[in-house]
This record gives C-alpha cells, structure tokens and sequence, in this order.
C-alpha cells in the first residue's frame, strides 16, 4: 500500500500483490480465532456449569450439618431473657441500691 503514498494514481498491478497478501494474512486469522473462541465459550460454559453444581452441593451439605446441631446448644446460644416481673424488680433495686427479693411464684 506504499504505492498511495508514493503516486496519486497507483496502477492495479502494483497493488494485487499488498491486497492479496492482506486477504491470505486475514484468512489465516480468522482461521485460528474463530476456533479458538468457540474452545473458549465451550470451556466457559462447562466451568460455570461446575462452579454451579458445586454450590449446590455445598448447600447440600452445609444444610445437613446445620440440620445436625443439638437443641441444647441452640437454646445456650441464645441469651435467657428474664421475666417483666424480674426486670421490674431489678430496675427499682438498682435504683434503691438494694438486691431484688425473688418474686413471689419465681
């Protein structure tokens, strides 16, 4: 494509040789990345078609071992909370400086 730079009017024999070698150059391209980015959507596919099964085993068994947690250690977790009657009292024996007595019935 020298020949445009050089003369105003390049004659067609001077360019049949760059044009071809473009076209030949270009096949050979489109030859190697067409099949490379079928590999590659095939290969991307069948990556999150893993990474998807995976999770949901992992759900799976996390859902199992979840399922297998005694009670007891589930109601420990959880703090006691304490009746209304008790926190009344406590409240007027903070406020009194006093120890609260036992409710009656508790």
């Amino acid at each position: 494509f020298s020949e445009f730079t050089a003369k105003a009017n390049p004659d067609v024999a001077e360019l049949a040789p760059g044009i071809s070698k473009a076209l030949i150059t270009t096949l050979f391209g489109l030859s190697v990345t067409v099949p490379a980015l079928a590999s590659f959507a095939f290969f991307r596919n069948r990556i999150d078609e893993l990474v998807a099964q995976s999770s949901l085993l992992a759900e799976h068994v996390f859902a199992d071992f979840k399922r297998s947690t005694p009670v007891a250690a589930k109601q420990s977790a959880k703090p006691q909370r304490k009746r209304p009657e008790e926190e009344l009292a406590q409240r007027l024996a903070d406020q009194q400086g006093t120890r609260p007595s036992s409710p009656p019935g508790g």
